[in-house]
């Protein structure tokens, strides 16, 4: 599999702070983390922006309109699970979406309610 130049930038990045991982107390830790991250997102930006790659985004915005009963916390949980669990050769649809949330709710034994109104639109 190719790395990309935004795979091999933060490898190289890791690698030297692996190095050094010892020596940094948590709170640098946590800020080169951080610049990682934003380093991460400038070198993804960049590469939509030239048009080398595309990205479909699922919110959980989108997990609540097939069920609003759900809290922002559940439905990140929604999306965890349908992130882990999807098939990189179908993709996310909202049918496997709404599978995930009725499996969410089922492990309640049916305690949340059902939302009847979800909007796909």
């Amino acid at each position: 599999m190719k790395l990309t130049r935004t795979d091999q930038a933060l490898a190289v990045v890791r690698q030297a702070l692996d190095a050094i991982t010892g020596r940094l107390n948590e709170h640098d830790a946590n800020e080169i983390n951080t610049a990682m991250s934003w380093i991460a997102e400038g070198l993804e930006d960049t590469a939509l922006s030239e048009g080398r790659v595309i990205r479909i985004e699922w919110g959980i915005e989108d997990v609540q309109s097939l069920d609003c009963t759900l809290t922002d916390e559940e439905a990140r949980e929604v999306l965890s699970a349908v992130k882990q669990r999807h098939d990189c050769n179908i993709g996310i649809t909202w049918d496997f979406i709404q599978f995930y949330v009725d499996d969410y709710n089922a492990a309640w034994g049916g305690i949340k309610p059902q939302n009847t109104e979800g909007d796909r639109s």
